[in-house]
């Protein structure tokens, strides 16, 4: 390729320097560099691409588009996630943040023996309601299901709810107590457009719980009211941005940060009660951060 090009250059010159017109001399060195190039070249390209991924089969790596063998080819580092070695494979909340507090999420694995602790220690008396509130939404909204199979506990829904509902037993929150005294009224599926799923419950007063999860950015403009220690206060200026802070660090420690909140309204019919309707005027709760996987500790001779 580059002695065509070096070529092509070399004729363009000499005719330059024999008086033939710019414009002629340009078509005749475009003709020449495209004739130049072998017709069969692309059925060389995908024949050679093929071998490689032929070659990569037979050492038990699979590739789904011929390109990808070329970009391989350069690459100098690769960063795996082994199941069962890195991870365990089970996604668990490791720190909630309510009422303005950082809280971290103990165990591994779906065992729900673990506790919340703040320093190390049990949530205080004044932390205790927040805390109580935020766990009632991680667990009333939420489908999955922790069973108990051959002694080991196993998830029956997707692994982000799983998480959820976790963190929330961990909480002092109950499932079987929320499904009891408030049993689920209407449900509006997580999409990817609205990054939320809310539930509806019917409280014993028999008025409705909005129980809201999803992304916190877009959660934090439907809400206007924060639940404190104090109580549920106006959500200000100053309050979001140290909501936004949070997230930014639990974020930057390579956790899937979800944002919580509710509120309560009277009694409708199903389907009066719609995204627009019931999605407005929340009282955030608080902040969930869940790693993609539960790490497990990795030897320092594993890691070298």
């Amino acid at each position: 390729m580059w002695a065509c090009l070096g070529i092509v250059a070399l004729l363009f010159l000499l005719g330059g320097l024999r008086g033939t017109p710019p414009f002629e001399l340009f078509l005749t060195s475009v003709s020449l560099a495209v004739a130049a190039v072998p017709e069969g070249l692309p059925a060389v390209v995908t024949v050679a691409l093929g071998l490689g991924v032929l070659r990569m089969s037979r050492r038990k790596a699979l590739i789904r588009r011929l390109p990808a063998v070329e970009t391989l080819g350069s690459t100098s580092v690769i960063c795996t996630d082994k199941t069962g070695r890195l991870t365990a494979g089970q996604m668990t909340a490791r720190e909630l943040y309510v009422a303005g507090t950082t809280f971290a999420v103990t165990g591994e694995g779906y065992g729900p023996h673990d506790e919340v602790l703040l320093e190390g220690r049990a949530a205080p008396a004044s932390l205790a309601q927040p805390l109580l509130a935020l766990a009632e939404i991680l667990i009333g909204c939420n489908n999955a299901e922790l069973m108990l199979d051959g002694g080991a506990w196993k998830v029956a829904g997707d692994p982000t709810g799983a998480a959820l509902l976790l963190a929330g037993q961990k909480s002092g929150a109950s499932r079987e107590v929320i499904n009891r005294e408030q049993p689920m009224n209407h449900q509006i599926p997580f999409d990817s457009d609205r990054k939320r799923r809310t539930i509806v419950r019917l409280r014993p007063d028999g008025r409705l719980r909005v129980q809201i999860n999803g992304a916190p950015d877009i959660l934090l403009h439907h809400c206007t009211h924060i639940l404190t220690a104090d109580g549920i206060t106006p959500l200000t200026d100053e309050e979001r941005e140290r909501l936004h802070r949070a997230a930014s660090r639990m974020a930057g420690r390579a956790l899937r940060v979800l944002g919580s909140a509710y509120r309560d309204i009277d009694h409708a019919a199903p389907e009066m009660l719609t995204a627009d309707s019931v999605e407005r005027d929340l009282i955030f709760a608080g902040l969930t951060g869940s790693p993609p996987s539960a790490s497990l500790p990795i030897p320092s001779e594993r890691m070298s």
